[in-house]
């Protein structure tokens, strides 16, 4: 979301994109801004970098809206069902109100199989 005009501080823009540059009019003043448009991978990866809570953090589940605290979970038990997919997580955060779990691929263990049918453990390279 782009912030107010400065001029008249109303947030009330019309855009019009061409070659990557936004070109951003104010609708009330006619102030006019140009800035580079950014790729989609690149906000994915700033939402990504954002979202990485720790423990103790507010859960903020905006859908459940949610004033739980964040603590983290361990689980080395190999079960049966675990083995049968293709990784599980060492460690993740849950919620102590809602229950929502944040998972972080540093922790993320793959399953691979061999020839021989044997399955190996290897953690994930972020």
């Amino acid at each position: 979301m782009m912030r107010p005009c400065e001029k008249c501080l109303k947030n009330s823009w019309a855009f019009k994109v061409n070659d990557g540059v936004v070109h951003a009019t104010c609708d009330n003043c006619g102030n006019s801004v140009e800035f580079k448009a950014r790729d989609k991978a690149e906000n994915k990866k700033e939402i990504r970098k954002k979202r990485f809570f720790q423990e103790g953090d507010k859960c903020g589940r905006r859908d459940r809206d949610c004033s739980g605290t964040l603590h983290w979970k361990e689980d080395n038990e190999i079960t049966a069902k675990r083995l049968e997919k293709s990784y599980h997580y060492e460690k993740w955060l849950k919620c102590n109100k809602c229950g929502a779990t944040f998972f972080d691929n540093k922790y993320k263990i793959l399953h691979e199989t061999d020839s021989n049918g044997s399955i190996r453990f290897r953690k994930a390279i972020n």
